[in-house]
């Protein structure tokens, strides 16, 4: 193995958590080292702006420049080859990065789930077409729908509406029963009162169709249109140049699968300090369970400075990180997906997009397992990261152990880590 760089603490995402955890653990002394995929310090929920940090990112990424946090960006964790390594890849090139101590901030994916039509030009992710549009793509007068299920949705079509898109309805499939349990816990929580009255009044105007059922895209010579059903069961057809699907979010829990954390649930297990089952592994945000911005700066400062060694801010915010968990937990019920919300799509649909594996090929399996081996399903480049969570939902299959590498890499990178060679120069934030 080549002579690794080595710090005290490694944190792995520049969302929220990692932002806070890196800041919190640089701040207290340690040599830290900031890793993210993105070329641009934020996560999903802070993504850049046409590579300019986002409004809530910006005064951090200053900061991490000010604590001396190194910033690797556009760098890819795709193994954990020993105690206290982690391999890295960028731009094609692989080396090591050592730690005292990991913080884990790997973030969440939105669950993209196969329906009629899902395949048709035009339909995309909630979370993916704001990152399109937030790396130039144009929706200026564009007719864009949301569709799915999730507080996402509400979020997404505020975007698209300040960029200039059409936003003639959003399709959410949580029945309004669900949503109206969530009015206690608001009243207790101004500030996110506040933000839910601004995002709702920012959708004046937008058709919200509660407790609906997306039954499919059609396609035809006049345009494309989603079929969806409202919560009387009456069909509707409604024309889009867009439509911007999410059915929730799930964590990123590959690495600390990889590295031998136990679970609890969906979810890496955590003691108070959220230090893992491996010692000197603490985690934070979304693979917590779904917990929002809030919660994950909490649970980043707090992973950070446990990794730093001090314990204060452990005991100083517990009270603050539970009230956010609860609230997050109230989330997690509402939204909790129910088969209702989509119609049951048919045999001839794709499941696995990468490999071409349809529904009607796997559905007798008894897991992934078969699936995989007999049906090549999760084998892509994504690596089950699309169709994995989608099977989960459709069949209440179990999600394997993962196995590096766990991000598709180049077999250089691989070589860079375990042959003599130097590593690429690192990032300025």
């Amino acid at each position: 193995m080549n002579e690794a760089i080595r710090y005290d603490v490694v944190v792995v995402g520049a969302g929220p958590a990692g932002l806070a955890a890196s800041l919190a653990a640089a701040n207290r002394g340690a040599k830290v080292a900031l890793i993210d995929e993105g070329q641009v310090p934020g996560g999903q929920i802070w993504r850049a702006h046409r590579g300019r940090p986002s409004s809530g990112a910006i005064s951090r990424v200053r900061a991490l420049s000010e604590a001396g946090v190194n910033l690797w960006s556009g760098c890819t964790v795709f193994d954990a080859p020993g105690s206290g390594t982690l391999g890295v890849a960028r731009e094609g090139q692989g080396f090591a990065l050592t730690y005292s101590r990991l913080v884990l901030a790997c973030g969440a994916r939105e669950v993209f789930l196969p329906f009629l039509g899902w395949r048709t030009p035009g339909v995309v992710g909630v979370g993916g077409l704001q990152a399109l549009v937030k790396g130039g793509l144009s929706v200026e007068n564009k007719t864009v729908i949301v569709c799915g299920s999730g507080p996402l949705l509400v979020a997404v079509a505020s975007y698209l509406r300040r960029a200039g898109a059409s936003v003639p309805m959003l399709v959410e499939c949580v029945p309004a029963a669900n949503l109206r349990s969530l009015a206690i816990p608001l009243l207790t929580r101004p500030t996110l009162l506040r933000q839910a009255m601004s995002l709702r009044w920012s959708l004046r105007g937008v058709r919200i169709a509660l407790g609906a059922q997306v039954l499919g895209v059609e396609g035809s010579q006049e345009g494309k249109s989603l079929r969806w059903s409202d919560a009387r069961g009456r069909e509707f057809q409604t024309h889009f140049d867009w439509l911007a699907c999410g059915f929730g979010l799930v964590p990123n829990l590959e690495l600390a699968s990889l590295l031998g954390c136990e679970m609890s649930g969906q979810a890496v297990g955590v003691d108070e300090s959220l230090e893992t089952s491996v010692r000197g592994v603490f985690a934070a945000g979304e693979l917590l369970g779904i917990g929002g911005v809030e919660c994950a700066l909490i649970e980043g400062e707090i992973a950070g400075a446990s990794a730093a060694g001090d314990s204060g801010p452990a005991t100083q915010l517990l009270s603050r990180r539970k009230r956010a968990r609860a609230w997050a937990e109230s989330l997690g019920s509402a939204y909790a997906w129910r088969p209702s919300y989509l119609s049951p799509p048919s045999d001839e649909e794709t499941l696995c997009v990468c490999e071409g594996v349809r529904l009607g090929a796997v559905r007798t399996c008894l897991g992934f397992r078969e699936a995989r081996v007999c049906h090549r399903l999760g084998m892509g480049p994504c690596q089950g990261k699309t169709c994995g969570p989608a099977a989960t939902r459709l069949f209440g299959w179990e999600a394997e152990p993962p196995k590096a590498p766990i991000r598709p890499v180049q077999v250089g990178s691989w070589l860079g880590v375990l042959d003599p060679g130097s590593a690429p120069d690192r990032n300025e934030p």
